[in-house]
């Protein structure tokens, strides 16, 4: 199976077209597009109705998880309404299988920074209810990443779960960009590995690291960061072959 993936959309009345453009193709080459995150701008009703609109064009699984500008004007319960009325399932915490092979785990994720520098639950409460927010994002994750039974299972993240996929963002944000938390592959890169066939994908990664992935092409560059709506284009196509050497989960 064929995988593209593309974050940070960040769809409103003046991008919306140019996010058509920057798709057009994409059902020619892959069988599922991955939607990490940010996929509005304000999380605002009309802005998921205008990309419902643009993606329904698309003849292809879709997959999403929301961001952080998908919450901004509380209506992200609306936002995903719409986009799955359009036929893009939203995961929070949910896997869904891709028949025997590939399976999806999703959630928003959360910041709280990277490895020896994580920001600890120690403290006044408001810091605590931080960490807290941070630890159930990865809760999710764990859980439903432990119900798919498929030969690969990939992490569906907006936030980044390794500080290597940041590379190019100021410093100093970094603790608000991810979390290790919520890293679910087995890498340098990753504190905390599930299994050998878990691969991230996040709205700020360059690129999904799959040890089960027999091929990578780079048709679709990378659209990570806090890149401009104008200058979207969608992400990596990877290709989890049945003949790739993987294990059960």
């Amino acid at each position: 199976m064929r995988i593209a993936a593309v974050g940070d959309l960040h769809c409103r009345a003046d991008t919306r077209k140019t996010i058509a453009s920057a798709l057009a193709g994409v059902d020619s080459e892959a069988q599922c597009l991955l939607l990490a995150g940010d996929l509005t701008d304000h999380g605002t009703a009309e802005e998921a109705s205008w990309l419902a609109e643009e993606l329904s064009r698309l003849p292809l699984t879709k997959i999403g998880v929301l961001g952080n500008h998908d919450y901004e004007s509380g209506q992200e319960t609306i936002v995903k309404q719409k986009l799955e009325e359009a036929g893009i399932r939203i995961l929070d915490g949910e896997p869904m299988a891709l028949g025997d092979d590939v399976g999806v785990a999703g959630i928003k994720g959360f910041a709280g920074g990277f490895e020896h520098a994580q920001l600890q639950r120690f403290g006044e409460a408001p810091l605590k209810a931080f960490v807290d927010a941070c630890i159930a994002e990865e809760l999710k994750l764990e859980n439903a990443l432990f119900q798919l039974r498929t030969r690969v299972r990939i992490g569906l993240l907006h936030y980044s779960p390794c500080r290597p996929t940041l590379e190019g963002e100021p410093l100093e944000i970094f603790p608000f960009l991810g979390a290790t938390r919520a890293c679910p592959a087995p890498s340098t890169n990753c504190a905390r590995p599930r299994s050998s066939t878990d691969t991230p994908i996040a709205a700020r990664c360059a690129a999904p690291r799959a040890e089960a992935s027999r091929s990578t092409t780079s048709r679709f560059q990378s659209c990570g960061g806090w890149r401009s709506p104008s200058a979207i284009s969608p992400s990596i196509c990877s290709d989890f072959s049945r003949s790739a050497p993987v294990s059960p989960p």
